[in-house]
């Protein structure tokens, strides 16, 4: 027998593939987010503590 993928052997819709991507993006996005939502509030933190303002990193 030939090795298939298990999605295909599990008979996971194309469509069903196709929402967990989705899903996966976004989850991935908005962990982004937050990671630099925190950073923000880290580097405006210092700033308030030390009064030295810091150079926004280019993205």
């Amino acid at each position: 027998m030939k090795a298939t993928p298990l999605r295909y052997r599990a008979a996971v819709a194309p469509i069903t593939e196709l929402l967990i991507a989705q899903r996966n993006l976004q989850a991935a996005r908005a962990a982004e987010a937050a990671a630099i939502h925190r950073w923000n509030l880290t580097r405006v933190g210092l700033e308030l503590e030390t009064g030295v303002v810091a150079s926004q990193p280019s993205l």
